[in-house]
């Protein structure tokens, strides 16, 4: 509700898919400049897939990367 490029956010498990209304390969490349490594399939669909033994620090340090690049993916 917070990012109007977000279309729609699927989970299986521990994996997260987020389809983005743009190509996401600027995301991608803008969250491995902050440490956070993502992939994009299909484009448009930014796959995270953490590892089972991920903190929940770390898990919320990754969620806010990931809305700051989407947030500033958005506003340009």
């Amino acid at each position: 509700q917070e990012c109007n490029i977000i279309q729609e956010v699927r989970v299986l498990g521990v994996m997260v898919g987020v389809e983005l209304t743009v190509d996401g390969a600027p995301v991608v490349q803008k969250c491995l400049e902050r440490k956070l490594l993502t992939n994009c399939t299909q484009g448009r669909v930014i796959r995270l897939l953490p590892a089972m033994n991920l903190t929940m620090e770390q898990a919320e340090e990754g969620c806010q990367i990931l809305e700051d690049v989407l947030k500033s993916v958005a506003a340009e």
